[in-house]
């Protein structure tokens, strides 16, 4: 495992999973868990592509425990050196069940922070990112004022012209088996920009209060 230090509150973890091909082919063959329409949240009609629940089962097979295992032991190893480098003395409290998501070609999620619909349970987000076999797809942060309130406008969804206008803090392409780390709350708005082609699979966590 790997880190680099993007802000002070943002590390970016790489080779956190062993073989993430092998994972996301394991994903891909689980029929237990079917995929559903990923929509937003927000009540808007607005479909980023597919998702799933991977969680772990009285009766779960040999595959099932590979997959729920290696998400774990992934989650709980960043958690735990984050919070040493942060002096967090608690244990990690992630949330149990791991939801698979992919964003399909044309999608994008604009800046937001993790708390900005209210949910003040978020102590620390995640995201790991499973493939990187996509075009677009980079994230960036805007970082704002502690009210919430970005200082300059928002970075456009295709990353290639929020470079040009520079109105991001800093950015990562996200590599196959990576989790990026970061606080829910203002001033981390954070943008995940345009997949152009391709499936973008990331799994979103928490750790919660």
């Amino acid at each position: 495992m790997n880190k680099e230090i993007l802000e002070e509150k943002v590390y970016y973890y790489t080779d956190v999973i062993e073989d993430p091909k092998k994972l996301v082919e394991a994903i891909e063959n689980d029929n237990k868990d079917p995929w559903g329409e990923w929509m937003a949240c927000s009540g808007q009609e607005y479909v980023y592509g597919t998702d799933k629940t991977i969680g772990l089962s009285a009766d779960a097979n040999e595959k099932d425990k590979y997959i729920y295992n290696t998400l774990q032991k992934a989650f709980d190893d960043v958690a735990r050196d984050y919070a040493a480098a942060h002096g967090i003395t608690e244990e990690p409290k992630l949330f149990p069940m791991y939801p698979i998501k992919k964003y399909q070609a044309g999608t994008f999620m604009g800046a937001h922070f993790d708390q900005q619909e209210g949910d003040d349970r978020l102590k620390v987000s995640f995201v790991m990112y499973l493939n990187d076999d996509y075009e677009g797809g980079e994230i960036s942060f805007t970082i704002a004022s502690p009210d919430g309130v970005l200082q300059n406008s928002s970075p456009d969804p295709d990353f290639a012209k929020a470079e040009i206008n520079k109105n991001y803090t800093f950015a990562v392409k996200p590599k196959a088996g990576s989790i990026i780390v970061f606080p829910p709350s203002p001033p981390y708005h954070h943008t995940a920009h345009l997949v152009k082609s391709g499936e973008k699979i990331m799994v979103p966590q928490h750790w919660i209060h």
